[in-house]
């Protein structure tokens, strides 16, 4: 169980799919950033097998670079890396107060002006949060001629605010990371301090 802001919280995930980037270093965990680098690069060789030294180079790559992107109000921040499936993307966790009254989840749900095209927005129930939205958005990727995808997840709890935006780099590894992206969203569990 976590703690920030006087909100405890405790977000239970899969492990094999998503990997804790902490926002400094030294952690709980590790030490600096190269040892926890190293250790995501074990898993993957752990899951499966001996990796070159430009997928170990790449994998530890993208965790630097995904862990630099991390949003100074995260809560938690953590990498999506399934072993076996080839999709990277990043997930913020966002877990504190807002200004009263009722939250807007819609719009704190779907802005966003750079979107390619009108986001899809759906209700998203949630046994620890309660009713919540989810929008898939479309948005320009970091490598021209593709599309990449986010979504987000927001959620009003008795005047806390749960969100979680998770991005992939292409909306077809958006696509792999929505199922576990709402599995993750439905691990999150809140009390107030």
């Amino acid at each position: 169980m976590g703690e920030r802001r006087g909100v405890k919280y405790e977000i239970t995930y899969d492990e094999g799919v998503w990997y804790p980037a902490p926002e400094q270093f030294p952690s709980a965990a590790w030490p600096d950033e190269a040892s926890w680098a190293a250790a995501l690069v074990d898993a993957f060789e752990a899951d499966l097998g001996a990796l070159s030294e430009d997928a170990r180079a790449a994998v530890r790559e993208f965790a630097v670079m995904a862990r630099l992107g991390r949003t100074p109000l995260a809560t938690e921040c953590l990498l999506f890396c399934p072993r076996g499936i080839p999709a990277l993307g990043v997930a913020h966790v966002f877990i504190g107060e807002h200004g009263g009254g009722p939250l807007d989840l819609d719009h704190e749900t779907a802005g966003d002006e750079r979107a390619l095209l009108p986001p899809a927005v759906i209700d998203f129930p949630s046994e620890h949060l309660g009713l919540g939205r989810r929008a898939a958005i479309v948005l320009p990727s970091s490598d021209p001629g593709i599309a990449a995808g986010r979504l987000n997840y927001v959620f009003d709890v008795d005047g806390l605010a749960v969100a979680v935006s998770g991005t992939a780099d292409s909306a077809r590894d958006a696509g792999f990371m929505a199922p576990f992206l709402d599995e993750l969203v439905r691990g999150i569990r809140i009390e107030a301090a």
